[in-house]
């Protein structure tokens, strides 16, 4: 459930945003920088499970994976799933995130 919360966190945090940035600019960048330390909290608790023995670097399966039924009479379902590589780039887009909303 992490995984969903890492994509939905942002996207409503920036729809929160994007409502609130024609009526005051400072509760929008406020809002931004809630939602992304919010997600960087949730990625560090990853990367520190990781970094703890969950993980082997040199694993190529899933470090977490989550899977939901959607639409189970066609097959579809939500599938998210995290690697080292991933959290890697979820980290870095989070400090770039949080360096280009705090500037």
């Amino acid at each position: 459930m992490t995984l969903v919360l890492l994509v939905f966190i942002p996207l409503a945090g920036g729809l929160i945003a994007g409502w609130m940035g024609g009526k005051d600019s400072t509760a929008c960048r406020w809002i931004s920088l809630g939602a992304l330390g919010l997600d960087a909290l949730l990625a560090l608790g990853l990367a520190f499970h990781y970094l703890g023995g969950s993980g082997n670097p040199g694993d190529s399966r899933w470090f977490i994976e989550w899977s939901q039924p959607w639409i189970p009479q066609f097959g579809i379902s939500f599938h998210f799933a995290m690697d080292g590589l991933s959290l890697v780039m979820v980290l870095l887009t989070l400090f770039l995130g949080l360096i280009g909303v705090g500037a």
